[in-house]
């Protein structure tokens, strides 16, 4: 299948400028068969006027460029072109069947919104770090790249009794300034304790410890929260006293 997240076909094709673009690029089946980012048939550079600040990418092929059905990659199409000189392709690769890192907010409405990132460290496409809490701007919308690491880790504890033992969890600062812990709570059922500063800088980590104190039989939740600084609050699930069985479904997402 020749698509590309633009496509330019039918002869003349002229476009007088390409520029300030997100092309993403979010499957790969086989070397033909997969989400080009540009894509011409008759079309060549000397049917763009002007091309710059784009964001060409698809993480599972380098070269996904595709004019007049030559592949090529960002760095060929420039050199070739003399386009697009300010602009960026994917630093990080995917394999054929691995699951997509980025993720698409968008605002659909006339109001500002704002979006709670959880405790996860995202970047943007320049490679920015992006954490806590997200605003957008009317009809608005932004890709990140979600990078695997968060602030709380593990989100989710379950103890069988009150008999466990406290389990750790730790606390990173991946806001790359100092973080400022306002409070670190553990609601009702659930105790916690921690050897955590009053700021916390970057990349630096504590550890909270949480036990299960329940004032009443049968399973039992709750949230282990840390304000701050830095956006909405953070959290992780507790859960006691569940059946193993019921374990895969005590999910986050």
């Amino acid at each position: 299948m020749s698509r590309g997240q633009i496509g330019l076909y039918g002869t003349p094709t002229q476009v007088s400028s390409l520029s300030n673009n997100i092309l993403y690029g979010l499957n790969f089946i086989n070397n033909f068969t997969f989400a080009k980012t540009l894509h011409t048939e008759n079309a060549n550079h000397n049917n763009i006027g002007t091309a710059d600040h784009n964001y060409y990418f698809n993480p599972y092929r380098s070269s996904h460029i595709s004019i007049g059905f030559n592949l090529q990659t960002l760095a060929q199409w420039q050199a070739a072109s003399g386009l697009d000189p300010n602009s960026k392709t994917n630093w990080f690769t995917l394999n054929a069947g691995d699951p997509p890192l980025s993720r698409i907010f968008y605002n659909d409405i006339p109001t500002p919104i704002v979006i709670d990132l959880s405790n996860d460290l995202y970047l943007d496409l320049d490679q920015n770090s992006v954490t806590g809490s997200l605003v957008l701007a009317p009809f608005t919308s932004r890709v990140l790249i979600k990078t695997g690491e968060a602030a709380l880790v593990p989100s989710i504890l379950h103890f069988d009794s009150a008999a466990d033992p406290p389990q750790p969890v730790t606390l990173t600062n991946i806001t790359g300034s100092p973080l400022q812990i306002n409070g670190i709570t553990a609601s009702t059922h659930f105790a916690q304790t921690n050897n955590c500063p009053a700021t916390l800088t970057a990349d630096a980590t504590c550890t909270i410890n949480v036990s299960f104190t329940p004032a009443t039989s049968g399973p039992l939740s709750g949230v282990l929260t840390v304000t701050h600084n830095a956006g909405d609050p953070y959290t992780a699930d507790l859960y006691g006293g569940f059946l193993k069985a019921y374990l895969p479904f005590l999910s986050r997402h």
